[in-house]
């Protein structure tokens, strides 16, 4: 009697052990899930500030308007309308 009891007590230590073993590796798997998660989220909405400066930039260019790049000088974005510009009478030269 004794030795049965001392058997399912072995049998129920290692059903706990293995319990145990599961819980955290589901608790890592939890962690690792949040991290990424967390991760994408941080990309969307970088993504998101992207896609509304892209739809604010083709707005001003449907309009005609100049898209404002603080990247560049004053210098470079000069050289860079001139260029548009010449690209423009070259484009209606051609047309006429």
């Amino acid at each position: 009697m004794q030795q049965e009891l001392h058997e399912q007590l072995k049998v129920l230590e290692k059903k706990v052990q293995t319990l145990v073993r599961e819980y955290q590796h589901s608790q890592h798997s939890l962690q690792k899930a949040k991290a990424e998660n967390e991760q994408l989220r941080r990309l969307v909405e970088q993504q998101n500030e992207q896609l509304d400066t892209l739809m604010y930039e083709a707005t001003l260019l449907k309009s005609g308007q100049v898209v404002p790049n603080p990247e560049h000088d004053l210098a470079e974005q000069l050289a860079e309308y001139i260029e548009k510009i010449d690209r423009c009478i070259q484009y209606l030269n051609n047309q006429l």
